[in-house]
């Protein structure tokens, strides 16, 4: 006869499991909602993303112009 701890052990290694679905699956949504908070937004063009870095300093006069001529 099997002692009573062989169930409660098989409960925890379910909670375990669960658990660890749960997670991934709190993960894999969790990281796509960090991409709509990048530079890319839906139905920005990338010209429109580059004037914005370029206003907001992140690129110089030489840089705006370089990635503007290769964008056109």
């Amino acid at each position: 006869m099997i002692p009573f701890g062989g169930g409660f052990i098989n409960l925890i290694i379910w909670v375990v499991i669960i658990g660890a679905v749960i997670f991934l699956l709190f993960n894999i949504f969790r990281s796509d909602r960090s991409t709509e908070d990048s530079d890319v937004r839906p139905g920005q063009r990338p010209l429109e993303i580059l004037k914005r870095r370029y206003a907001s300093g992140e690129l110089s006069k030489e840089e705006y112009e370089r990635m503007k001529n290769e964008l056109r």
